[in-house]
């Protein structure tokens, strides 16, 4: 009855009878004592083993080896070793039985060391090793990665002649393979008399571990010549090799083995194998058909296929084989969550990035620091410094790595100062830095043009093993050039004993940065001439970057050349840089050209063509550019919101405006502060004011930016009483006014020809707000004056200006004058314009437009 309760895994009852027999005074057998030995297996149930040990010792079965083996077995599995080898010292007659167990357990524990200890003192006291003996100590090396006492070992069976046994001939082979060391696994292979499919298999696994995609092949073909049918490990190894495009055909060739293969079937374990190994292989489409063929995948397949999408930059499929995977049971772990927080790297998967957090927080990984420092990643990307902080503070026991995530978000979001901050706290907990912390600290220096810093913490690596690291060197050189010392840029790179081409493109960037761009260029031919280092694609990316200009065209075109040379034409990010290089130096039909041509096109190659065009003044050319991408079903980013935004206000183009707002919605698109803002301004711009109002009102946050942009949607429309209005509600409201609130308002006066209160925002503005106004605000203030025809106030308000009046107040009273036909001024007004700008055309069109002009009263007639 004890025995059927064990099998079926109910510990508690079969614990209960053989207590119920204890207590009728039934001695239990030997096989009750070894089935409830067996029932106890988790560190719970130490303390009961513990209690049945004091039975068996009570009786004669203290001796009996079964039983003796069933005491080590439950000790082992309860994690009780120390109780195990008290047990085994303190035994008088220890048979082979007992030495081996004890090793067995001591192996299956991962104590390898004291494994290696007790077979010493076995030797010691005589007692001769056996098959199994040599079975536990060759696992001890394998798990234990000792390859000079497996070595030794093996020459002990050599000498023992137990090497022809075919367990320890795979045991044998499989712990060379363990070791990388395929020579000696293929000569104790070759040699052996018999094998079985053990002995395949672990060869088989040999090869694969090294990649080896030939071999495995061949060995398997090998087999079947000899007559071995191979099972489903055996694929399911072989396949283990394909992790590459390249390993596609062999890849196929296995598949094909399998499919006509009499002694296997297309179970989960081998279909999930055929999945991971399509994936790696980039070929998504077989996958895909395995996977709607297999009735249960497990996570290993979704993982491969998750990850196989995220490679590609698939984001809307890795998620939704992400929502399919929970849908049906697979609970996502630690390899699914790294590889899909990759994928969310922009603001606008801020959403998912929650959504993944939330389902880490339900289970037992919030605390592992590999996924924190996924989250972490994704959290920056997204823009989100506060939320990766959180996750930051709540994990323990952070190591190195950790610590430099945080601190590479806060410098890639540039904010220097919470990374220098970082780096303290790091110091304050005794947290060693590494090379990667300095890269980060040096760029942070950099990118916030903090030089002390900088200069400090360069100080602190001087005469360390950091000293002499290229990487850092690099680093450094960046720091300093972007600081405006490129003469220690340029002392550190050519002090450089050895320069990786990451060296020499870090030089031409600080060159072309600095708009040395005959500089850059002239390292680059040094780098050529030396020919010790290969151009990278980051070098070509540098030297495209300084050629803008017209001056430079030449130059740029051998850059080109180079490219295609090099193979790196294809690459995007090099085909976005010529496009951008073509237009910048003038050659615009070039840059179209190429971006047609270019057939891995992203979002910043759009991005590129649509500035080059907005650049060139085409902003019709540059919104059917949009149209275009909308039609191919590009979803633009936010910079190209942002862009087409700007770009449809600037133009007035209100169908395209909506277009690119309707964009926006349709793709689900949660507007930043700044793209909300800006939809408000296009439709001022385009004289839409309802829409304007409209889009302003659903703004759920609210800034300057945004008031100000609907304070010149209200003056641009004419509405100077609702602008007044809205800019006393901001003022109630304790928002913030700046100095374009204000002008804006003043403008709105001028246009509804409200000049108290114009003059009254002018005077609040001074003295209330205390700021000090701009050549603009005089402008505004005079433009006021002059559509009231008030000219002698805004002749005594250009007089009264501290700075010298710009052209528009000048413009605004010559208008004036015009409109109210006081001509003797208006040519006094006109005769200082043109002794500012002669060549202002609006001048001559003004004077001509002046009807009483003619060649008596026109004091610039000849």
């Amino acid at each position: 009855m004890i025995s059927v309760l064990v099998r079926y895994q109910n510990e508690e009852q079969a614990l209960c009878f053989f207590y119920k027999m204890y207590q009728e005074a039934l001695l239990p057998d030997r096989a009750t004592y070894v089935s409830i030995l067996g029932a106890l297996s988790t560190e719970e149930a130490l303390v009961k083993g513990k209690h049945m040990h004091a039975c068996i010792a009570s009786c004669s079965f203290l001796y009996d080896k079964v039983v003796i083996t069933a005491l080590f077995d439950m000790y082992g599995s309860c994690g009780g070793m120390e109780d195990a080898e008290i047990l085994f010292d303190s035994m008088v007659d220890r048979t082979k039985v007992s030495w081996n167990a004890m090793l067995s357990e001591l192996v299956q524990n991962k104590y390898h060391e004291r494994a290696f200890a007790l077979c010493e003192r076995m030797l010691w006291e005589g007692q001769l090793p056996d098959k199994v003996t040599y079975l536990n100590m060759l696992f001890a090396s394998t798990i234990g990665n000792a390859f000079m006492q497996g070595t030794i070992i093996h020459l002990h069976i050599i000498n023992s002649g137990y090497e022809s046994k075919v367990a320890v001939g795979t045991a044998i082979v499989a712990m060379y393979g363990k070791f990388g060391n395929l020579d000696y696994a293929e000569r104790v292979f070759d040699r052996m008399t018999e094998r079985n499919i053990l002995s395949w298999n672990s060869m088989l696994k040999a090869y694969a571990d090294q990649a080896h995609g030939k071999k495995v092949f061949n060995l398997l073909h090998q087999m079947q010549q000899e007559g071995l049918l191979p099972n489903n490990i055996t694929f399911i190894t072989s396949l283990l090799v394909c992790s590459g495009v390249a390993d596609l055909v062999i890849g196929k060739q296995l598949h094909i083995c399998i499919s006509s293969s009499d002694n296997t079937e297309l179970e989960p374990t081998l279909s999930n194998a055929l999945i991971n190994m399509y994936s790696k292989c980039d070929s998504l489409h077989d996958a895909l058909n395995i996977s709607e063929i297999t009735p249960y995948k497990d996570i290993s397949s979704w993982n491969s296929l998750i990850e196989a999408f995220v490679q590609l930059g698939d984001k809307s499929k890795a998620f939704q084989l992400l929502l399919q995977m929970q849908h049906e049971g697979i609970m996502p772990n630690k390899v699914t969550f790294i590889n899909i927080l990759e994928v969310c790297d922009s603001s606008m998967d801020h959403n998912k990035c929650l959504e993944i957090h939330a389902s880490i927080l339900q289970g037992d990984l919030k605390q592992d620091l590999t996924v924190a420092s996924a989250l972490i990643k994704c959290f920056g990307a997204c823009g989100d410094c506060i939320q990766a902080s959180k996750i930051f503070n709540m994990v323990d026991g952070r190591d190195v790595i950790l610590w430099n995530t945080m601190l590479g978000v806060y410098c890639d979001l540039g904010l220097s100062t919470l990374s220098f901050q970082v780096f303290q706290q790091m110091h304050q907990e005794g947290e060693l830095p590494t090379s990667v912390t300095y890269v980060s600290l040096f760029s942070a220096c950099a990118h916030s043009r903090t030089l002390m810093e900088g200069k400090r913490f360069h100080s602190s690596i001087k005469c360390s093993m950091f000293e002499f690291d290229v990487s850092l060197i690099n680093s450094l050189i960046s720091m300093y050039g972007k600081c405006g010392q490129c003469d220690v840029s340029e002392r550190l790179f050519f002090d450089m004993p050895q320069r990786s081409p990451a060296s020499w493109s870090a030089m031409i960037a600080i060159y072309a940065e600095l708009e040395h761009s005959e500089n850059a260029l002239e390292l680059f031919h040094s780098m050529i001439e030396q020919g010790k280092v290969q151009p990278e694609r980051i070098t070509l990316l540098c030297l495209l970057s300084a050629c803008t200009s017209s001056a430079l065209f030449h130059e740029g075109r051998e850059i080109h050349t180079l490219s295609v040379t090099l193979g790196l034409d294809g690459d995007t990010e090099v085909a976005n840089s010529l496009i951008n290089m073509y237009g910048k130096c003038g050659d615009l039909e070039a840059a179209w050209a190429l971006f047609l041509n270019h057939s891995t096109k992203n979002i910043c190659s759009w991005n590129i063509m649509f500035g080059l065009l907005l650049g060139y003044g085409l902003d019709v050319d540059a919104l059917q550019l949009f149209k275009k991408m909308h039609v191919e079903g590009i979803i633009p980013c936010e910079f190209s919101y942002v862009t087409f935004l700007w770009a449809c206000g600037n133009s007035a183009s209100l169908m395209t405006g909506r277009l690119v707002h309707y964009s926006i919605v349709y793709n689900h698109v949660e507007p930043t502060i700044t793209m909300g803002n800006l939809i408000i301004s296009m439709y001022g711009k385009c004289g839409s004011l309802d829409d304007a109002l409209w889009q302003f009102k659903r703004l759920s946050v609210v800034n300057h930016v945004s008031w100000n942009a609907m304070l010149a949607s209200l003056a641009q429309y004419g509405c100077g009483v609702e602008a007044l209005q809205l800019l006393e509600y901001i003022y109630r409201a304790r928002s913030s006014l700046d100095q374009v609130s204000f002008l804006t308002a003043i403008a709105a006066c001028s246009h509804t020809g409200l000049v108290d209160a114009g003059w009254n925002l002018w005077i609040s503005m001074c003295n209330d707000f205390e700021m000090m106004p701009g050549s603009k605000h005089y402008a505004c203030l005079v433009d006021v004056f002059s559509r009231a025809g008030r000219i002698a106030d805004a002749k005594k308000l250009i007089a009264n200006i501290p700075c010298q009046p710009c052209l528009a107040s000048w413009m605004a009273l010559l208008s004036a004058c015009k409109d109210h036909a006081i001509d003797d001024q208006a040519f006094e007004v006109a005769r200082f314009l043109i002794e500012m700008d002669s060549n202002e055309s609006s001048t001559y069109v003004i004077l001509s437009n002046i009807h009483a002009i003619d060649t008596n009263t026109n004091p610039f007639s000849t």
